[in-house]
């Protein structure tokens, strides 16, 4: 029976088999019995109960326990596989122990072992023949060491191991970046078919203390801590040893290390954390940088070994995994720990992209080779894992896995820094690639960077490259594949927003006009273009002139705009490429797809105010509702890519994915920018959480920031969990239960660019949920918090903005609703849900949740507008990101009645400063009442001074005076309008008593 079917039936009954008896026929409760001998068996089947389920696990344990010795003796004993599985099968037959062949290897799966179909050609002498005399020009012809730091992977641990004791023997001759026996798939053997006098690999097996080992100076079991020791072994190992000129040799050294440090993850979350472990990678390089010359460093990065939790198919795999990785042992920590994954190839990425020490030398460079980012667990023809690749433990690679790996690291060295395979490619044919004799070294960022071509090719860096516009023009016109996909695009977006804006159309006079085109002229202006007659297309009118600077050549400048940013570092330099390439082209130099940074001007004046008294600076308050600025000591921030600083100091359509957080509007702390932290810092220079610089939430630099670009309501609770964890684990907090922070949450506008699409999904209600449930675990998790909640804005607002390509195409495609009349209602329907929250029940002295509406009514500025945004039209730049935080602030220090609902764009409103009377950031509870009368409850620790007082009790006696005066005069006004109605009557009564006798006289 096969040993899918066998686990299919663990599921509804189990069984144990004797030998000696019929076998019982159970077609619909399959059992456990082996066909492996002509032995016949007897089932007894167990109900499926739990304490069946535990019962049989005890008893495999202690099956487990009875025949190790067995099989450990028999592998000592046994002179061939043949003879060892064959004992091993009769003891366990012998002794009535069911079979289990996930103890022992099938050594078939062995001979699929990968081979390369043939290694490289050999290249001219007059390319091998030419020394090195830089990294950026290294090829491997010129490497004459090699080494190699780690974990037990890059030891080998178990990598031809038959049977139990084999397991823990370290095949160090196999190891996939390091190892150099015969036949076997290594980096060593690869690199050795170019230069066979290479030194260093390792051979058979051992200890990193054998002779074997040579400069394989992994240790199994190790984790990141251990790399600067391994790292100094090394080098001391490499300086040593007499045949090696350290001066002139050049050296190829792998850094691979993690998986243990994930193994432990779940248990250990600060100790483990990506910072620390980063922190001891660069340790190992910079020992590396400072103590071997002429090095070329391979850096890999980690694997996520929650995937191995699928090969788990047998009681000796789940113990090993249970001792070694309990993080993968138990399925409730995967998520956990793969996010973990994440983090520390995220930042491992930025360490060395941020370091220009490993890239700027002549002598030394560090290369990130990707190819365990994205690797998902190899399959069989069934889909379940593959055990081929993995040996008994289910953990380590067998020579299967490690010639896969060492494959896919010799094929990521020979591919450009950016464009590198970032998953292992399992099954398929082996095939190496090979140095050219237009670019026959190894890759690194520097000699990556004008890499323009879909080929893997690119110049020697030796050589200058002539970089005018016309044969730049020529070289984009080449790309290929890549070129024809972005046109391709890109005339896609085109055709659906001129059929959008056609249907659309404008309304003049009862008549629908769309933004169409006259076919002919359409025709001609193209002519004309691809004829360089500029002088005909400035003659046409300034309509089709747009038309066909937008619709028809912006696929092709763009791909130009690319070739020329990936390969300048000056914005000067860039616009002058950028515009000369226009220019000799005949192509309408086209502004909105660049950004002038000096209209992104936000000028803010000095923040010059008055120092409160001291006892509001040195008294670190015990109410939130009796906070100011100097109290605050922490700073974070969730939401999505606004927060994230999206594009925020873009200047060309390349750097618009690039997130600058360090100008962030509400969380940001680059100098020289007016963001919440920088006022705050105003008061308190000790404050902490801002970002800082650029990268991802991942990254170092993010600090506190935990917005993600892209995030919508339902992803707050989530970002929230994280910065929670990241503010609790932060090892500089003194004191977390008696530090002030503030939190900042604004989310929504890609909820309300989704609406239109799924109006339940992003209905008002959903929306305020997701918020709640983010505030309900910041008032569990976070004490002392004060928290803006921002209202949403309304996105439909950003269609006025007027822009290129660009703008169309990320509306189109990023938000969708955003001209949609239900998104605008939506808006202020998420706003009214906001308004709705009980704040009442997040008050307390240790929380505060406040709404600041600043965005609720915000309407584009009159004049210039687009000033404000970025190049997508969409998100702040800097200029924006600068008035959202001075609105921010001036909420924050207004009371409740008092809040602006919308930004003054162009009134330039002055930051509001704390005052004596109003020291605090303003709550509901210190707000004023709605009536405006009276000002906020003073500090009952506050004594005021004489002249206070008198003043104080002057303003009652006057109060007292007027009132007691006003009050007499309605008295006495009273009293005179009685009496005089009692006079009217007393006079109509004598009246009417004089006209009475007057008729009787006369009767």
């Amino acid at each position: 029976m096969s040993r899918n079917s066998r686990r299919g039936g663990r599921a509804e009954s189990h069984a144990y088999c004797k030998r000696g008896a019929n076998k019982v026929s159970e077609p619909q409760t399959p059992s456990y019995c082996t066909k492996r001998r002509p032995v016949q068996y007897s089932c007894v089947y167990v109900s499926d109960q739990p304490v069946h389920l535990w019962i049989e696990a005890m008893t495999r344990l202690a099956f487990l326990i009875a025949f190790l010795a067995v099989v450990l003796l028999l592998c000592r004993t046994a002179r061939s596989d043949e003879l060892y599985l064959q004992q091993y099968e009769n003891a366990m037959v012998e002794s009535g122990i069911l079979y289990n062949e996930t103890l022992i290897f099938d050594i078939l799966s062995l001979e699929s072992e990968p081979q390369p179909t043939e290694y490289c050609p050999p290249l001219p002498d007059s390319v091998i023949k030419i020394p090195a005399t830089s990294v950026h020009a290294l090829s491997p012809y010129h490497i004459k060491v090699l080494g190699a730091v780690g974990d037990s992977v890059t030891a080998g641990f178990g990598a031809k191991a038959k049977c139990l004791l084999q397991a823990l023997t370290e095949y160090r001759g196999v190891s996939w970046s390091i190892g150099g026996d015969s036949g076997a798939m290594t980096l060593p053997n690869i690199v050795r078919s170019f230069n066979s006098n290479v030194k260093g690999f390792s051979v058979k097996t051992g200890k990193q203390t054998s002779v074997n080992a040579h400069f394989n100076r992994a240790v199994s079991g190790a984790v990141s801590d251990q790399i600067p020791g391994e790292v100094r072994e090394l080098v001391k190992m490499i300086k040593a040893d007499q045949s090696i000129n350290v001066e002139e040799d050049w050296k190829l050294i792998t850094l691979w290390i993690g998986g243990n440090d994930l193994c432990n993850y779940c248990k250990e979350k600060v100790k483990k954390s990506a910072e620390n472990y980063v922190k001891k990678i660069k340790e190992g390089l910079d020992i590396i940088r400072a103590e071997l010359p002429r090095t070329y460093v391979n850096v890999v990065e980690i694997l996520d070994v929650t995937k191995l939790g699928a090969l788990k198919t047998g009681l000796f795999c789940d113990l090993i995994h249970l001792a070694v990785c309990p993080c993968v042992a138990n399925s409730k920590y995967w998520s956990e720990t793969s996010q973990a994954s994440r983090d520390y190839n995220d930042l491992l990425e930025d360490m060395i992209e941020k370091t220009p020490e490993y890239h700027d030398s002549d002598q030394f460079a560090v290369v990130l080779q990707p190819f365990f980012k994205n690797t998902g667990l190899p399959s069989n023809a069934d889909g379940d894992g593959d055990r081929s690749y993995f040996g008994l433990d289910c953990f380590h690679f067998t020579v299967k896995g490690h010639a896969e790996i060492a494959s896919a690291l010799w094929n990521n060295m020979m591919e450009p820094v950016g464009n590198k395979d970032d998953k292992v490619d399992w099954g398929t044919e082996t095939k190496l690639k090979c140095p050219s004799i237009d670019f026959p070294y190894f890759y690194t960022d520097k000699n990556s960077k004008s890499f323009v071509s879909s080929n893997g090719e690119n110049p020697d860096p030796n050589t200058d490259t002539d970089t005018s516009p016309i044969n730049l023009l020529a070289v984009l016109l080449g790309t290929g594949l890549t070129v024809v996909v972005v046109v391709v695009a890109i005339a896609v977006v085109v055709v659906a927003m001129v059929y959008r804006r056609g249907r659309r159309g404008v309304r003049a006079g009862g008549v629908s006009v769309g933004v169409s085109m006259d076919t002919e002229k359409t025709r001609l202006i193209f002519q004309q273009i691809a004829a360089r007659d500029t002088g005909a297309v400035k003659s046409l009118s300034l309509r089709y002139q747009v038309f066909s600077k937008m619709r028809i050549i912006a696929p092709f400048f763009i791909s130009l705009l690319l070739g020329i940013c990936s390969a300048q570092t000056s914005e000067e330099i860039f616009l002058k490429k950028y515009e000369a390439a226009l220019n000799s082209t005949g192509i309408p130099y086209d502004e909105t797809l660049i950004s002038d940074l000096s209209s992104n001007e936000c000028i803010v004046p000095p923040l010059n105010c008055a120092k409160l008294p001291d006892h509001y600076i040195n008294t670190n308050p015990t109410s939130v509702h009796k906070l100011t600025p100097y109290n605050i000591r922490v700073m974070g921030a969730v939401g999505d890519s606004v927060t994230a600083g999206f594009g925020a100091l873009a200047t060309n359509i390349f750097q618009a994915l690039t997130e600058y957080r360090g100008v962030s509007w509400s969380i940001g702390g680059d100098d020289g920018y007016t963001t919440i932290p920088n006022i705050v810092k105003e008061f308190n220079p000790n404050v902490k959480g801002f970002s800082v610089g650029k990268g991802k939430a991942t990254s170092s630099n993010a600090h506190f920031n935990q917005a993600v670009s892209g995030a919508i309501a339902e992803d707050i609770p989530g970002q929230v969990r994280t910065l929670v964890d990241k503010i609790k684990n932060d090892i500089s907090m003194e004191s977390f239960n008696e530090d002030w922070k503030m939190i900042t949450i604004w989310i929504g506008g890609n909820d309300l660019c989704a609406y239109c699409n799924d109006k339940t999904k992003y209905s008002p209600s959903e929306y305020v949920k997701h918020i709640r449930e983010g505030l309900d675990i910041l008032k569990a998790e976070l004490p002392r918090t004060f928290v803006n909640l921002v209202q949403i804005l309304d996105v439909t607002e950003l269609e006025g903005l007027k822009g290129s390509l660009l703008c169309s195409a990320v509306k189109l495609f990023a938000c969708s609703c955003n001209n949609d009349a239900s998104t605008t209602k939506a808006s202020g329907f998420y706003n009214d849900e906001l308004e709705n929250i009980d704040f009442n029940s997040y008050n307390t002295d240790d929380f505060a949740v406040v709404l600041q509406p600043f965005m609720k009514n915000l309407k584009l500025p009159d004049k210039d507008p687009n000033s404000y945004f970025g190049l997508d039209c969409f998100h702040f730049n800097r200029k924006g990101h600068c008035e959202a935080a001075r609105a921010l602030w001036n909420n924050m220090m207004s009371f409740k009645m008092e809040k602006k609902d919308s930004i003054n764009w162009e009134e330039n409103p002055l930051l509001k400063c704390p005052t004596e009377e109003y020291p605090y950031f303003f709550t509901g509870e210190n707000s004023p009442p709605p009536s405006g009368f009276g000002a906020v409850n003073p500090d009952p620790n506050v004594t005021r001074n004489p002249s206070q007082t008198g003043s104080f009790l002057g303003i009652l006696l006057g109060s007292g005076l007027t009132t007691f005066t006003v009050a007499i005069a309605i008295v006495i006004g009273v009293v005179a309008a009685l009496a005089y109605s009692r006079h009217r009557r007393h006079r109509n009564s004598v009246s009417m008593s004089t006209d009475s006798d007057e008729k009787i006289r006369l009767v």
